[in-house]
Parts: structure tokens; C-alpha cells; sequence
């Protein structure tokens, strides 16, 4: 999602994906757990969407649906995003910031330079080779 070439996706992206997320939910969880500013039902909210994190962290990933599995990731990255800016100015926060793609999209220019500079030695090299 937002990246410039795909991305093959196997079981163990996945699980990395996970890990790489896992020290931030589990800090945020610390985070909301200690904030005396969040109502009840904030609290709730949180409390089922760490849970559903938790049983997704734990599922084994296989082969079948992998590339689901991987939108999922990013799902979760995405929302816990949106927590954390949502908590910022409530709460001390020291789980580590998740930065989605979208947050990133101030670097598409660079990408696109690097891709354009890649085009040009493609076809200056070819062209060297067919004189």
C-alpha cells in the first residue's frame, strides 16, 4: 500500500509486520492504561481493539489468504496511528509513534525522482549499447 513497487507478501512479512507493531500496542495498552483522562468508554474501546490486535498477533500465518493477512497489518497500523494522535494531547505517551504510508506522503517527489533518474540510465545505457 503506497509503496512504489509491489510488495510480495509471504507468511513471514507478515510476521514481521507483526513484530515490527507489537512494542508500540503494547506500550500504547501501558499508555491508556495509566491515562486518568480517558472516560469509560474510551477505555472500552481501547480494550477491544487490543484485544482483536492480540488474537491477530497470535494467529499463525499461512499461505492461504496471506496477502489479507498483510492488509490487516496494515489496517492495524493505520488505526493504532489514529489512537496515538488521538491520545497525544490526554495522555503521556511513550509507546514508540506508528507512521503509516500515508503519513510518508511528502516523500512520493523523492520516489519518483529516483524512478525517473533510474528511466534515464536505462535508456542512456541502451542506447549506448545499440550505437
Amino acid at each position: 500500500m503506497g509503496d512504489l513497487f509491489p510488495v510480495f507478501v509471504t507468511p513471514a512479512v507478515v510476521r514481521a509486520q507483526k513484530e515490527k507493531l507489537n512494542p508500540s500496542f503494547i506500550s500504547t495498552d501501558a499508555d491508556v492504561r495509566g491515562c486518568a483522562e480517558l472516560g469509560e468508554p474510551e477505555r472500552a474501546a481501547w480494550a477491544a481493539f487490543f484485544a482483536s490486535w492480540r488474537a491477530y498477533h497470535a494467529a499463525e500465518e499461512t499461505f492461504w489468504g496471506v496477502k489479507s493477512e498483510y492488509d490487516t497489518g496494515l489496517f492495524f497500523a493505520e488505526s493504532l496511528s489514529r489512537w496515538q494522535k488521538q491520545l497525544e494531547g490526554r495522555c503521556k505517551l511513550a509507546a514508540p509513534r506508528v507512521v503509516t504510508d500515508a503519513e510518508l506522503t511528502d516523500l512520493s517527489p523523492i520516489k519518483w525522482a529516483a524512478v525517473a533518474v533510474i528511466a534515464v540510465a536505462v535508456v542512456y545505457g541502451v542506447h549506448t549499447v545499440l550505437k
